[in-house]
């Protein structure tokens, strides 16, 4: 009897210790998450568009990029130089968004933008009368969240 009242406190001393292990396991894992989805800085730069200009979307539910309703297997020809003059940023893709967009869906396309090694981007919407014309800042994406929570930050391959 006395064997197993012994056997049996280190057998629950031994869960304790597990579950507290797992549990330190849990809160360090689940702190290191990122809540924030992305982070852009503004760009000194802008875009203006009409109702008939026409970019490359992203779709985030399949994960593909097209133009004109055709997959997209290539970026750069759609990249863009900036004007010239004092504030000139390079290289930038200007593109749409799909309606309705969530904060997911955009961080979905500045993820997939990343790998794409491309940092600099204009995003347009529909929101805009027709026949008029809009103007969009582009933006520098600094690093966006990827499926597993990590920070993948963007190194661009186009200047």
């Amino acid at each position: 009897m006395i064997s197993s009242k012994r056997q049996l406190r280190i057998t629950l001393g031994a869960a304790a210790v597990l579950l507290i292990c797992i549990d330190a396991w849990w809160l360090i894992t689940q702190h290191n998450r990122e809540t924030q989805q992305f982070s852009i800085s503004l760009l000194p730069t802008a875009v203006e568009y009409s109702e008939e200009s026409d970019f490359p979307q992203y779709d985030p539910a399949t994960g593909r990029w097209a133009f004109q309703g055709h997959d997209l297997k290539e970026l750069r020809p759609y990249l863009r130089d900036s004007d010239g003059g004092p504030h000139r940023v390079g290289k930038f893709l200007v593109v749409n968004v799909t309606e309705p967009t969530t904060v997911d869906d955009v961080r979905k396309t500045y993820h997939a933008l990343i790998e794409n090694g491309i940092c600099q981007v204009a995003v347009t919407d529909k929101d805009y009368r027709p026949g008029g014309t809009r103007t969009v800042l582009a933006v520098h994406i600094d690093w966006a969240v990827d499926e597993r929570g990590d920070r993948i930050p963007c190194k661009s391959k186009f200047g």
